[in-house]
């Protein structure tokens, strides 16, 4: 098992193009936060996704009923 992380508190300020990388679900979870610090943790984690994962991989995590990610197959 491998454990990733991201301190988002030494993160750039100016992040808005790192939106364009995410998928549009990721994006839409981003929206519905109020919080800038909330919004910056969902953009961490779409990025860390995609970059453990691969873009590829990336886009085939969805979420459960309960907010729970998973990766679906394919």
């Amino acid at each position: 098992m491998q454990i990733h992380c991201v301190d988002i508190r030494i993160l750039p300020a100016d992040l808005s193009g790192a939106e364009a990388l995410l998928t549009p679900e990721r994006r839409a979870q981003m929206d519905r936060f109020r919080r800038p610090e909330d919004r910056l943790r969902a953009l961490a984690g779409g990025l860390l996704l995609r970059a453990v994962l691969g873009s590829e991989a990336a886009a085939s995590v969805r979420t459960g009923e309960y907010g729970k990610p998973f990766l679906t197959e394919g």
